[in-house]
């Protein structure tokens, strides 16, 4: 199965196309950036049943995919991990995208941030699970937890200066259950917004 790779920056934007099916890729340091092939999504999922791949975005590195989305779990299963202060934007966001995938996001530390323009599916058809801890935010123009029938999804925002913040330039919408299974915990001093 995969293995891991710690990279100051990766660079994919120019072209060519980056598997990334399996094992544990992580962007890390200040001024560490990743940017992966433009097009309509960046996927993170796994190619067998039991592969894992993960992404860590860490110690202040950043990852902007400008007008891209990010498909967090599309068929199977995928990580996506915003820690230490690092940063990633998009357009809109899904965590567990079809029928039987299971997407996960940690968003973990002060300063660490994840920047959804306009959508954010946590279980848009399948299983997603966002978790904001220790000082994380998450920000989104809408947000649907539980989005289609047989979806689950799970938000936990837990701990001080941790926050959900949805609409924060205009009015924004916050889903729950929409309409599959949907949960939102907002725990120890985590705020919604």
């Amino acid at each position: 199965y995969g293995g891991s790779l710690t990279t100051g920056s990766l660079d994919n934007s120019a072209g060519g196309t980056l598997n990334f099916n399996d094992g544990t890729l992580t962007v890390n340091g200040a001024g560490g950036s990743f940017k992966p092939r433009a097009g309509d999504a960046f996927i993170i999922d796994g190619n067998t049943a039991l592969a894992m791949p993960t992404l860590e975005i860490a110690n202040a590195a950043t990852a902007n995919l400008g007008e891209n989305s990010i498909i967090v779990g599309n068929s199977k299963q995928a990580e996506l991990k915003i820690l230490t202060g690092g940063v990633f934007s998009n357009r809109d966001g899904v965590i567990g995208n079809s029928f039987g995938s299971t997407g996960t996001v940690l968003v973990n530390g002060t300063g660490s941030r994840w920047n959804n323009q306009y959508y954010l599916h946590v279980g848009k058809s399948g299983n997603g699970t966002l978790k904001v801890e220790a000082g994380g935010s998450v920000r989104s123009w809408l947000a649907w937890i539980g989005d289609t029938a047989d979806s689950t999804g799970a938000v936990t925002v837990t701990g001080a200066g941790s926050q959900l913040n949805i609409g924060v330039d205009w009015p924004g919408s916050l889903g729950v259950g929409q309409q599959g299974n949907g949960t939102l915990d907002v725990e120890a001093g985590g705020v919604v917004s």
